[in-house]
């Protein structure tokens, strides 16, 4: 049975990916997926929208691409926020 929806895991911003493959002279998708340990096929799948990205392979793009992580994946960095947010709150409160 095929799944239909949003994929699990982190979704990455596939327009900050090319910027940054820009940035490093124009680096092409398939010199990311290698240094990041990945297919070009499976990595090309990740920017489509169609493959999450999980967070170890999130970090493993990132370092390749000197990017920070929330450059690439914005929702990470919003879940962050609201989880720092709770628990200053949580503490405040006690």
């Amino acid at each position: 049975m095929k799944r239909r929806g949003r994929p699990a895991g982190l979704t990455i911003n596939p327009d900050a990916v090319a910027d940054a493959l820009k940035d490093l002279g124009d680096k092409s998708q398939a010199w990311l997926a290698r240094g990041a340990g990945l297919s070009p096929s499976h990595l090309a799948e990740m920017l489509a929208g169609s493959k999450g990205v999980t967070e170890e392979v999130a970090e493993r793009i990132a370092t390749v691409l000197d990017k920070r992580v929330g450059t690439l994946f914005p929702q990470r960095v919003a879940f962050r926020i609201s989880v720092r947010e709770f628990t200053a709150s949580s503490v405040s409160a006690a």
